[in-house]
């Protein structure tokens, strides 16, 4: 298989799920669950509609004011929260975590490592194009 594209629907970003495996910070290696399994976060796109719905939502809510940083911090963590859509094997606390949207925000509220993780993931659109998926 090349590594050229070749075509620009290659370029087009995909609707699908991507798995952003979590790294321990100080060393950059997967972090796994005490099964030994890696520890990850299912993400979309910053384009998908989930996002592009918390984007319209606080674009309409400050339209021709600017945002206070505590604003602005709360959309930040609800557009990771929506972006979110599984977790793989993750356990805190001695405990698997479940997902659900509370338990994201929980997460990322808690573990601004991960969240910075997670912030660049999905910030990086070559994580969410069609050519990932087939090569």
């Amino acid at each position: 298989m090349s590594n050229n594209i070749t075509d620009v629907s290659a370029l087009y970003v995909t609707d699908q799920s991507m798995e952003m495996v979590i790294a321990d910070p100080r060393t950059g290696e997967d972090l796994k669950n005490a099964e030994g399994n890696k520890m990850s976060i299912m993400l979309q796109s910053k384009d998908s509609a989930d996002c592009k719905r918390v984007i319209a939502a606080f674009r309409n809510k400050f339209k021709g004011k600017d945002p206070s940083p505590a604003a602005s911090e709360k959309f930040g963590l609800d557009l990771l929260v929506a972006a979110t859509t599984g977790f793989n094997n993750i356990q805190a606390n001695g405990q698997p975590l479940e997902y659900s949207d509370g338990h994201v925000r929980g997460l990322y509220e808690k573990s601004p490592i991960i969240r910075n993780q997670v912030d660049k993931y999905v910030g990086a659109d070559e994580n969410f194009i069609q050519s990932v998926l087939e090569a």
